[in-house]
């Protein structure tokens, strides 16, 4: 049975693979690196977030947000909503890249890049939470008590 330092590391992995395969459109290897580890970050922090919400406070515990609903839910929300914030905080990034290339002021070229690379960073968080917090359904679904349909009951 799945415990929490099993969802943390598995929603590590979920979080990081998810991460990696969404930045196939990145052009350099520390951007992929920099998506990637957020996503991983996300991920742990996302497998957590079902128990957070209703705590393990028994085998019973599993209501609403343990439910294979809010799973597609979010499966969803990763393709749709994601899919657009990721699209917009890179091309920032790429025009804050664009900057600092472009700029001769060392202060200037600094302020750039750390506004760059917080959006790479950005990027990967969202899907890696989700990544993270769909992996945490899975691991459960795979035990005695699995995951309702919507609610307890269903």
């Amino acid at each position: 049975m799945a415990n929490g330092k099993t969802h943390m590391r598995a929603g590590v992995v979920a979080g990081a693979g998810t991460a990696l395969i969404r930045s196939r459109s990145a052009d350099s290897l520390p951007k992929v690196l920099a998506e990637m580890a957020v996503g991983a970050l996300g991920g742990r922090l996302g497998a957590r977030v079902p128990d957070w919400l209703e705590p393990a406070t028994s085998p019973n515990h599993r209501g609403v947000m343990h439910s294979a609903a809010v799973g597609t839910g979010l499966g969803v929300v990763l393709h749709r909503a994601c899919s657009s914030w990721e699209q917009w905080a890179r091309s920032k990034a790429d025009e804050f890249e664009a900057k600092r290339q472009a700029s001769d002021d060392p202060l200037m070229n600094f302020v750039y890049l750390v506004a760059e690379y917080a959006l790479r960073i950005g990027v990967g968080v969202p899907a890696g939470m989700v990544a993270g917090y769909l992996s945490h359904l899975a691991l459960d679904m795979t035990t005695p008590k699995s995951i309702p349909l919507l609610a307890p009951g269903f």
